[in-house]
C-alpha cells in the first residue's frame, strides 16, 4: 500500500514548514477513504485526498487528518505566501512521505481543499 512509509511517533521530527498561517479562506471538501498510519500528534489515521494526491506532485501537505500531495511550482505561482515558505531550506532528515518533505498546515481540510480547487481547477470557482 502507498503511504506505508508515513513516520511513526517515534521518528517524527519537528519541521521547519510547519505553519499557523490560514491559507485558504474557502469552503467544501472531499476526503479520501485510504488510511495510513497516524503521525505523533495526531491519534486518528491519516488519509491521502483522492483529488489531490497527485502521483507527480513535489511536496505533501498535512491538513488536518488528510495528506495532499500537490506541486510546489504550482502553489508558489499562486501565493507569495507558499513562494517563501518552500524557500526556507530544509535540513537533512526531515519528515518525508514517497520522497517528498511534508508541510504540516493549520487549516481546516475544507478551507484547503477550495483553496487547490481555486488554484488548480478555476472553473469550479468562477461557476459559483
Amino acid at each position: 500500500m502507498r503511504g506505508d512509509n508515513v513516520p511513526n511517533s517515534d521518528s517524527r521530527p519537528l519541521t521547519m514548514w510547519s505553519t499557523s498561517t490560514d491559507l485558504s479562506p474557502y469552503s467544501s471538501s472531499q476526503e479520501d477513504s485510504l488510511t495510513l498510519a497516524p503521525l505523533a500528534s495526531n491519534l486518528e489515521p491519516l488519509s491521502r485526498h483522492d483529488q489531490f494526491w497527485m502521483y507527480d506532485g513535489s511536496i505533501v501537505l498535512h491538513v488536518e487528518n488528510t495528506l495532499f500531495r500537490v506541486h510546489q511550482t504550482v502553489l508558489a505561482s499562486h501565493s507569495d505566501i507558499f513562494r517563501d515558505l518552500f524557500m526556507v531550506p530544509q535540513p537533512a532528515g526531515e519528515e518525508m512521505i514517497e520522497e517528498c518533505h511534508v508541510v504540516h498546515l493549520h487549516d481546516t481540510v475544507k478551507d484547503f481543499v477550495d483553496l487547490l480547487k481555486a488554484v488548480y481547477v478555476p472553473e469550479c470557482v468562477h461557476s459559483l
